[in-house]
């Protein structure tokens, strides 16, 4: 499992690939480029979401099975 710090790395360099990539698309295209920016952003944030939610999950389980 993916910790949340790899989550936001990996977030953070997709961000960069996908401004590069749809800068050298956007000529006339904006809509379309605003869209998949977020669309990929919006996945990306939800995937980093999830993983701290699970971890802190994991977390509180492991210390409810610890203290009983």
């Amino acid at each position: 499992m993916r910790s949340f710090e790899e989550s936001q790395r990996s977030y953070r360099k997709s961000q960069r690939r996908s401004y590069g990539k749809s800068q050298r698309r956007s000529y006339g295209k904006s809509e379309e480029f605003i869209w998949e920016v977020t669309e990929e952003v919006i996945w990306e944030v939800a995937q980093a979401v999830i993983w701290k939610v699970t971890e802190v999950i994991l977390e509180i389980k492991a210390k409810v099975i610890w203290e009983t």
